[in-house]
C-alpha cells in the first residue's frame, strides 16, 4: 500500500522500573518483529517480567512524516491495558487516498484478523491525523490519543 520504509516502535519497561527498554532502530523486517516481541521475554531476561504498553508501526517512520508535516501512508498501534474492561486494542490508521483504494481488501483484513481474537469490537471513520502540525510537531495527534479516546471520536461522529 506505500512505498514508505516502515519502522517499528515498542514501548515495554521492566516491572518496577520507569525507565523504556532499548530495542534500538527497527524497520519493517521478520527479525525485528521477533526482537520487539520477544526479547526482554527470553534469555537472560526471562523472570524480570516485562510490562509490554505499546508496540506502533509507522510508515513512513516518525522523524520522517513529521519533517514532511503530514501524516503517516500508514500507522498502526498495538496497545495493552492493565486497569481496564478492554485489554488490548489494535489501531490502525491509513491515509486518504490510500484508504479508499484499498478499503475492501482492508476491511477484509480486518474482520480477518478480528476473528482471531476473542469478542473483537471493529469501529471504522475517518479522523484528522491531528489538530494541526508546526514545526514537525503535531497537535493531539492520532500516535498520541490512543484506543479509548478514537472510540469515543468514532462512535460520536458515526451518530
Amino acid at each position: 500500500m506505500t512505498a514508505e520504509t516502515t519502522a517499528i516502535r515498542s514501548f515495554q519497561l521492566l516491572k518496577g522500573d520507569s525507565k523504556w527498554l532499548p530495542f534500538g532502530r527497527m524497520t519493517w523486517n521478520k527479525k525485528n518483529n521477533e526482537k520487539w516481541a520477544d526479547k526482554y521475554w527470553s534469555g537472560e531476561h526471562i523472570g524480570q517480567e516485562p510490562n509490554f504498553t505499546s508496540t506502533e508501526i509507522w510508515a513512513p517512520d516518525w522523524n520522517a512524516a513529521a519533517k514532511k508535516e503530514r501524516a503517516p501512508d500508514v500507522f498502526a498501534m498495538l496497545e495493552r491495558f492493565d486497569s481496564s474492561p478492554i485489554r488490548q486494542a489494535l489501531t490502525i490508521a491509513i491515509r486518504e487516498p490510500i484508504y479508499s483504494d484499498n478499503a475492501a481488501k482492508i476491511r477484509d483484513a480486518v474482520t480477518r484478523l478480528g476473528a482471531l481474537l476473542p469478542d473483537p469490537v471493529h469501529y471504522f471513520g475517518h479522523q484528522p491525523w491531528a489538530e494541526s502540525v508546526w514545526d514537525s510537531f503535531y497537535s493531539n495527534g492520532l500516535s498520541d490519543r490512543g484506543a479509548s479516546t478514537l472510540v469515543k471520536q468514532l462512535v460520536r461522529s458515526s451518530a
